[in-house]
Parts: structure tokens; C-alpha cells; sequence
């Protein structure tokens, strides 16, 4: 076997000190020098990289060899993370005195047409599990769709780029479940808007017997909208409706 890591100058004087007949091809811009070894025809080629001490690179693009990422840009790009993550982790306040608090950060952020901006997020989202759980599944969703399109735009395995099956196959899998994710994001975000945003101080939806309607109250008792009840009802909200109501109704103030 070759001991191409004992190399010393190109690769065509390596070539011939030993009497391997061949001809150069040429090099690229990386320095990688395509030869052809002399065989019936010339019809074999051969590709082959000088060994070098490169580590924790910045190239970009793909190799041409395996149509993978560089695998030392890889490496760098996980450790300049790393290290992001590692000053980011020390941002935020937790169990220790040090760093921002989120319940500060989001009460701070007011837009100009938002009116109290953020004020109350915090306690919904440590409160209602179906408003944490939604934004999980949107930001996960979300992520699984980028993954679908950056595993074939930027295959991080060599020779993924030409497997055409597998690469297909991951595709497919990873939108699919992107779509599910996001879909039980909405799903769950419908469910805290009719279920949880009474208990987090927001508004209500009541639906009275005595009556055909729904009442929406938010916090100020003088902002009162009377629409009417969605005629579409599934077996899950009669199930659901019943037990949620005569809970939250006894938990809040008397309705006016």
C-alpha cells in the first residue's frame, strides 16, 4: 500500500521515484492534484489530496471529492457555537443572582402600536402547558423544515449529495415532520386561546347556557364584544366544555 503520508514535493515526483507510470491533470485552487495512472488506455483517474496539518478551517463550499462540508469547517463552526452558547448561557438569570431576568426582558419590550407590549407572557408561558408546548412545537417545526432544506443545499456527510435515495428519502421525513410539528403547534395554541387564557388574565370565552352566544370580557369590565357561538361543534369540545367551565367559573370573580 502506498504510504502517501511520507510524500515530500508533488505528487508526480513521488510518482515517478517510485515507477508508477502517470500523467499530472493538473491542480485545483486547494491545492488537490487530479493524476491519471498509466493502465490499459489511460482510462483510470485518480484524485488524491496532499496530508496537511489544516484544522478548525474557515474554506466554505463543499469538497469536491465527497460533495460534504469541509469536515474542519464543521469543526469550527461547532466550536465558535459552543462558545457562543457558553456566553449566551450566562445572559440570563437562573437559579444565580447573575444575568438578565426573562420576566424584566419582556415587560421592557413595548412596540409602538402593541400598548403594554409583553406584559403577562411571562406567567402564560409558565402557567398554561398548551402555550409553552405550542411555541415548542413551532420553533421545532420550524428547525426540522431548515434541516430539510440544509441537508441537501449543505450535505454535512460525505457523498450524501449523490445518493439520491437517501438524500430524497431525508428530505421527505424531515418536512413531513416539520408540517406535523407545526400543525400541533396551531393545534395547541387553539386550545390555551380557548381553554387557559382565562386563567392567565387575558380574556375569557364563556359560553352560557340560558343563552346562544358567547361573551368575550377582557381584563376592563367596560370592554364587552357579544359575537356569535361558532355553529360548528365536535365531540371533543362537548366533552371538554362542561368540566372546563364550571372549573374556571368558580375560580374567577362573578360575570356581570
Amino acid at each position: 500500500m502506498w504510504e502517501i503520508k511520507k510524500m515530500q514535493g508533488h505528487l508526480s515526483a513521488w510518482l515517478v521515484k517510485h515507477g508508477i507510470i502517470h500523467r499530472s491533470l493538473g491542480f485545483d485552487y486547494q491545492g488537490i492534484e487530479t493524476l491519471q495512472i498509466k493502465s490499459e488506455g489511460w482510462h483510470s483517474i485518480a484524485m488524491f489530496k496532499k496530508i496537511s496539518a489544516e484544522f478548525l478551517t474557515f474554506r466554505g463550499g463543499l469538497d469536491p471529492v465527497t460533495g460534504g462540508l469541509w469536515l474542519t469547517d464543521v469543526a469550527h463552526h461547532h466550536l465558535a457555537i459552543a462558545i457562543l452558547f457558553l456566553i449566551a448561557g450566562h445572559m440570563y438569570r437562573t437559579n444565580w443572582g447573575i444575568g438578565h431576568g426573562l420576566k424584566d426582558i419582556l415587560e421592557a419590550h413595548k412596540g409602538p402600536f402593541t400598548g403594554q407590549g409583553h406584559k403577562g407572557l411571562y406567567e402564560i408561558l409558565t402557567t398554561s402547558w398548551h402555550a409553552q408546548l405550542s411555541l415548542n412545537l413551532a420553533m421545532l417545526g420550524s428547525l426540522t423544515i431548515v434541516v430539510a432544506h440544509h441537508m441537501y443545499a449543505m450535505p454535512p456527510y460525505p457523498y450524501l449529495a449523490t445518493d439520491y435515495g437517501t438524500q430524497l428519502s431525508l428530505f421527505t421525513h424531515h418536512m413531513w415532520i416539520g408540517g406535523f410539528l407545526i400543525v400541533g403547534a396551531a393545534a395547541h395554541a387553539a386550545i390555551f386561546m380557548k381553554l387557559s387564557s382565562y386563567e392567565s388574565g387575558l380574556f375569557v370565552c364563556v359560553v352560557r347556557k340560558e343563552e346562544d352566544s358567547m361573551i368575550i370580557r377582557s381584563p376592563e369590565p367596560e370592554v364587552k364584544i357579544l359575537v356569535d357561538k361558532d355553529p360548528v361543534k365536535t365531540s371533543f369540545e362537548e366533552w371538554a366544555k362542561p368540566g372546563h367551565f364550571s372549573r374556571t367559573i368558580a375560580k374567577g370573580p362573578p360575570f356581570h
